[in-house]
């Protein structure tokens, strides 16, 4: 809980890595701070709400082909169903475009650029005032997938017409580092959140404390 106070709250970047050995916590803690926290007031639950969270695991992910395939594919099927949740119409508002896109790609695209035109209104009755995505498990992809992903969603992140609020990649410290020296110059722009190991005997005491708590 304290390390959220500590988490970039700031648009000095809007990607962030959440750096942390295996089993510290880095997506719990992502998740956590997701659900409680918001783009102006911290727990206040009509602001969440109003966030769209797409929230990729890419740990299946062994090719470039995957990653089309599969990114694509998850995140126009979230976007859909979050946005019809709230009774928007996706698709019917991609399809008053000018042009219309042509694979599953251009889809994301289009659907990311009016979110962000609707938000940008501030309209009370817009579906999303935040958009959010969340790349998990990129360390257990292979290193030309993290280089795909990442080159993805720094294009995103450069264009006007798409604002994310915020773009979240949970990663081992070796895999930042790696990727930070590759010769494409990824990730220099980006906020770095470390997380240090968990005390395992720290933890179950907590656990059991809980426990103890709800039952008595």
């Amino acid at each position: 809980h304290r390390d959220l106070h500590s988490f970039p709250t700031r648009r000095s970047s809007d990607l962030i890595c959440v750096l942390g050995p295996v089993g510290s916590g880095k997506s719990t803690l992502v998740d956590y701070y997701l659900r409680c926290y918001c783009g102006s007031k911290g727990r206040n639950r009509a602001e969440f709400d109003k966030k769209l969270i797409v929230h990729f695991d890419s740990k299946v992910i062994q090719d470039n082909t995957d990653f089309y395939h599969d990114f694509f594919l998850f995140a126009q099927s979230s976007i859909r169903f979050q946005c019809s949740q709230k009774g928007f119409d996706v698709d019917v508002a991609i399809k008053r475009r000018p042009t219309q896109p042509n694979n599953i790609r251009e889809w994301v695209w289009a659907a990311l650029e009016e979110l962000t035109r609707i938000s940008e209104k501030r309209d009370p009755a817009a579906p999303f005032h935040h958009i959010v995505l969340v790349i998990d498990n990129l360390d257990q992809t292979p290193p030309a997938v993290q280089i795909r992903a990442i080159t993805e969603v720094e294009q995103w992140l450069l264009t006007p017409s798409i604002k994310l609020w915020r773009v979240f990649l949970p990663l081992w410290p070796s895999t930042y580092n790696s990727l930070r020296n590759h010769r494409f110059n990824l990730l220099r722009g980006a906020n770095v959140f470390r997380i240090g190991s968990i005390d395992r005997d720290i933890l179950i005491d907590n656990y059991d404390r809980a426990a103890i708590n709800h039952l008595s």
